[in-house]
């Protein structure tokens, strides 16, 4: 009883055996803090647009990036990301109302005939809108106390509102201040012209293989060991024998490799081990 008794930490879960290869990783679960387990999340606010400055930041989030309560109200967030996965994250953060708002306006232009037509009633009739360019309306009854009556509902997102989660357990590797690199799990939601971001820093074991036209492993480097287990992942081995899943048309095509992104590596004992597959940015 006094086992079931004591409050549940961090630190008593049960250690986990999962591994990532390359620089992202699928979703990450964001705990959340109770009055026994401390927060242990960054979290901090920047600006809705480029370069989203951070506006305020907690203690952690200024521990993570390696700054000052004032020296973090003066940087971007692209600034702590590493330099190969900034456009991605741009892209994701980029405010996609704009084209919306645009071919909103041009559906509502609508062309002029009159000036080509009489006033008769055959252009009368001409003028008027087609049935299925109307509104449907539904028949309104009343049971004389207006309970009955339809109500319209206004869109739950209008366009000038937030756009919702932007970011959902995504792994990002990121730099500090200090010239150190890591990665971290990133959740960003937009509320109330600005992103509210959620930062957990993450162990991520990365690997870097090397082969040549056949499939054929002619370099290996990086943590294969922790991924793989001990000597497993040798040269002259086939690509395919680490990724067991892996189309043949990725291992001669490596365009196609990088749209495939995520494999199941074969991990030690029968594990499977979710990995995300990416150009070496230090590579040819």
């Amino acid at each position: 009883m006094e086992t079931l008794a004591q409050p549940y930490a961090v630190s008593d879960s049960l250690s986990s055996s999962g591994y990532n290869l390359g620089l992202g990783m699928g979703s990450m679960l964001h705990t959340h803090s109770s009055k026994w387990t401390p927060v242990s999340q960054a979290v901090f606010r920047t600006e809705a647009k480029a370069p989203w400055t951070i506006i305020s930041a907690n203690d952690l989030a200024c521990l993570v990036f390696g700054v000052t309560q004032s020296e973090v109200r003066k940087l971007s967030i692209l600034e702590v990301v590493q330099v190969e996965r900034r456009q991605w994250l741009e892209s994701k953060l980029q405010d996609p109302t704009t084209d919306a708002t645009a071919k909103s306006h041009n559906s509502n232009v609508k062309p002029r005939f009159n000036m080509l037509r009489g006033n008769g009633v055959t252009a009368q009739l001409l003028s008027k809108p087609s049935s299925r360019q109307k509104t449907g309306r539904r028949a309104q009854t009343d049971d004389g106390y207006g309970s009955s009556k339809r109500n319209p509902r206004k869109p739950n997102h209008p366009a000038t509102k937030s756009r919702g989660v932007l970011l959902c357990g995504d792994v990002v590797p990121i730099q500090k201040r200090n010239g150190t690199t890591g990665s971290a799990s990133f959740w960003v939601m937009e509320k109330r012209g600005g992103l509210i971001w959620v930062l957990e820093e993450i162990t991520e074991n990365v690997a870097y293989l090397t082969y040549d036209e056949r499939g054929q492993l002619t370099k290996i480097e990086g943590d294969t060991d922790e991924i793989w287990g001990r000597d497993v992942a040798k040269s002259e081995m086939p690509l395919t024998k680490l990724f067991p899943q892996m189309p043949a048309e990725c291992v001669s095509d490596f365009e196609k490799l990088l749209d495939f992104k995520y494999f199941g590596a074969r991990g030690p004992g029968k594990s499977c081990i979710p990995t995300t597959v990416i150009k070496n940015p230090n590579g040819d």
